[in-house]
């Protein structure tokens, strides 16, 4: 949905349980502010501003670095949506920093998992010398 030059969509693009229901949090608001939400899933990757890269490579690491970068975008939408809607519209930004710090803690935790993983290859290859 198009209001005041942003664009809400999805940039999880519904790729797990509880983007799904971050999806239909914005739809009700969205519909608060009387505009019409784009709810066809299909149509969410035309409006959107973070790619989504559909997994390429089966190795683990690439599969947490894809999903790194796409936190990493959607952290930085909700950013600009908490900056925008800052003293403007509470609920929004309300719900937009709720949303950011989780995407925070995602990708905390994945840049986590990553640390964890290059841990585990380096004692692997000391332990094979």
């Amino acid at each position: 949905m198009q209001k005041n030059g942003w664009l809400i969509t999805s940039t999880g693009l519904g790729q797990d349980f509880w983007k799904g229901l971050c999806v239909w949090r914005w739809v009700d608001r969205i519909i608060q502010l009387g505009g019409t939400p784009v709810i066809n899933p299909n149509d969410w990757a035309k409006h959107a501003r973070c790619a989504y890269e559909e997994p390429s490579d089966p190795y683990i690491e690439k599969i947490l670095e894809q999903n790194l970068a796409g936190e990493r975008c959607a952290i930085k939408r909700y950013q600009e949506i908490a900056d925008f809607t800052n003293g403007k519209d509470h609920a929004t930004y309300q719900m937009a920093v709720q949303i950011l710090n989780d995407e925070l803690e995602h990708e905390e935790d994945i840049e986590s998992w990553l640390t964890d993983l290059n841990r585990i290859k380096e004692e692997w290859k000391k332990a094979r010398m």
